[in-house]
């Protein structure tokens, strides 16, 4: 996430999405999606690496689009990847769904206008929250366990508070509209 949020960054890439683009925006999203599901086989650093460039894909796809209704499809099966992954509880994947998590929110906004009606955007979000569940709701520091334990308890309580954040900030934004 650290990359999409550096400024510099950012403006390189709306520099580069100035330019046209080759129409493969559907085939981008397919690939991503095969990823993101391999998560229970094959999780690789090329997962990780889906998981902090995801938003940076997604908005090259976007301005790649060559047939709206594939591409819709392939949107729709990315909100359903991105649930099963949340919804896995292996350890190993906090740190990643951590990142997901964060980027969320700017998924969201990306897609928003092309794909989403109200409807659709809240159940996506619902879906989404509980694929998280409620993983992290016990995080506490406890004498008996070990530094280990601890720091895999704060990352799940780092999973609910940014699930939450992502609610509280949607629901917000659909009440009074944005702050922008």
């Amino acid at each position: 996430m650290t990359l999409v949020r550096q400024d510099q960054y950012i403006y390189l890439f709306d520099e580069f999405m100035k330019r046209p683009v080759s129409k493969v925006g559907e085939f981008l999203m397919s690939d991503m999606n095969s990823i993101l599901n391999s998560f229970e086989t094959s999780w690789t650093a090329i997962g990780r690496a889906i998981c902090r460039v995801s938003l940076l894909i997604v908005r090259i796809s976007i301005h790649a689009i060559s047939d709206l209704k594939p591409f819709s499809i392939e949107v729709t099966n990315f909100t359903q990847s991105i649930s099963q992954f949340l919804s896995s509880s292996r350890d190993s994947l906090i740190s990643d769904q951590l990142v997901m998590i964060e980027s969320l929110e700017l998924i969201l906004e990306a897609i928003e206008p092309v794909f989403f009606n109200e409807y659709r955007l809240v159940t996506v979000i619902a879906d989404w929250s509980n694929a998280i569940g409620l993983k992290g709701l016990g995080a506490t520091n406890h004498l008996s366990t070990n530094a280990l334990a601890n720091k895999k308890k704060n990352k799940e309580h780092q999973l609910i508070i940014s699930n939450s954040s992502v609610v509280v900030q949607y629901c917000f934004d659909s009440c009074f509209g944005s702050v922008d």
